[in-house]
């Protein structure tokens, strides 16, 4: 699997789900906002995400980060932005 073991591989297994790597500076402050990704970074991410989202047809409360589906809970701290707030601007 893309983030390992995961809490239900019956919808984030590799043959399930798409697994997507991005790289920043690494601020390690959990749920922080996004204000440490480049902004042109961030916009890059949502859009690329917003369309193999809409490609796949995949719903907005199926995007994942590493942090929401690693098994077991909390040994995966990445992404290091709010879900939420990346969820909301798809």
């Amino acid at each position: 699997y893309h983030a390992g073991v995961v809490t239900d591989s019956s919808l984030y297994s590799n043959a399930n789900a798409i697994g997507i790597e991005a790289e920043s500076t690494g601020v390690p402050a959990a749920n922080s906002g996004h204000v440490h990704w480049p902004e042109v970074q961030w916009q890059s991410y949502i859009r690329g995400v917003r369309a193999l989202k809409n490609a796949c047809n995949v719903p907005t409360a199926r995007v994942k980060g590493h942090k929401e589906v690693a098994s077991p809970l909390g040994r995966k701290i990445d992404p290091n932005f709010s879900m939420d707030e990346f969820r909301a601007a798809l």
